[in-house]
């Protein structure tokens, strides 16, 4: 399906368009072309062949870069993202929702790259996972939630790779597992296991994720 691209020029301070120029017949999206206050930013509205509004964004009038303000929307009108661009980049907070307008991520980006908080949500609205990105990576002590709001782990992370001391929790709450990472997702050290009582029913001893039994609870001491 072939569509047409209209560019639509307004003076400052007037909302009429001076000129509405059709051109390359190619395009399979209508781009229009607001020019703003100074003349230096213009605003874009592009659609879909069924002619809905996808995406508004700003772009310097002289680089074509975006810059300032960005949304996406889904078929019916609904926000899908809102970020900001700085030089063609992605540079502030950025937003992803869900269609009924609840936020699932909220993240931070410095020259395009993740720098900052970091946090999903379920559906209900309650946190998922937590942590921190420095330039792209990520850092630090990272938290993961179950649905029910409940703390399912505690993560240390370094240049994107779990390194560290972690902690898990059963739904219940009660303590799972405990242990080392050491060069990403490889317990290393001595890993502790519990049951869902939070009673302690194994230990194991780690060498970059390969493991082995040293202690495990008899039967007759869990009776």
């Amino acid at each position: 399906m072939k569509k047409l691209n209209y560019i639509l020029e307004h003076p400052v301070g007037l909302g009429i368009p001076l000129c509405l120029n059709p051109f390359n017949m190619k395009k399979l999206i209508i781009l229009v072309l607001i020019v703003a206050a100074c003349g230096q930013v213009q605003t874009v509205r592009q659609y879909d062949d069924a002619e809905h509004l996808t995406e508004t964004y700003s772009i310097d009038k002289k680089t074509k870069q975006k810059e300032g303000k960005y949304k996406s929307f889904d078929t019916l009108g609904n926000v899908v993202t809102e970020a900001v661009y700085h030089q063609d980049s992605l540079h502030g907070v950025r937003k992803v929702f869900f269609s009924d307008g609840t936020p699932q991520v909220i993240e931070n980006y410095q020259h395009g790259l993740l720098h900052g908080n970091y946090t999903t949500f379920y559906e209900n609205g309650d946190t998922s996972l937590t942590g921190t990105y420095i330039a792209g990576k990520m850092e630090g002590e990272w938290r993961g939630y179950y649905n029910s709001g409940q703390l399912k782990e505690i993560v240390q992370f370094e240049g994107s790779n779990e390194n560290g001391p972690f902690v898990e929790y059963h739904a219940n709450g009660q303590l799972k597992a405990k242990g080392n990472y050491l060069d990403g997702d490889q317990e290393d050290g001595l890993l502790e296991l519990y049951d869902e009582n939070g009673t302690l029913e194994r230990k194991m001893q780690c060498n970059k994720g390969r493991c082995s039994t040293i202690w495990q609870l008899t039967v007759e001491e869990k009776q």
